[in-house]
């Protein structure tokens, strides 16, 4: 018995949701990188952040192979 169900067919909410989360936390490593001096780090973190994020707040559906790609790592939580 699977204690966590993948949803197969997210909706566009959803994945919209899911951008945002990605341009937020993303941003937010950049920023984390920015400040602590590392610029090249801070640009790489914030370019992976806008080129999923703003996709996928104008198409939802083409952020759906990563949204599968990260809900379907395996926890390691026992």
């Amino acid at each position: 018995m699977a204690l966590i169900r993948l949803n197969l067919n997210p909706s566009p909410k959803d994945l919209r949701v899911f951008a945002t989360l990605w341009l937020i936390f993303l941003g937010g490593f950049g920023a984390i990188a920015f400040y602590k001096g590392a610029e090249r780090t801070a640009i790489i973190w914030w370019s992976m952040a806008v080129i999923v994020a703003v996709p996928g707040l104008l198409a939802p559906r083409t952020v759906k192979n990563i949204f599968f790609a990260l809900k379907s790592f395996p926890s390691t939580a026992t």
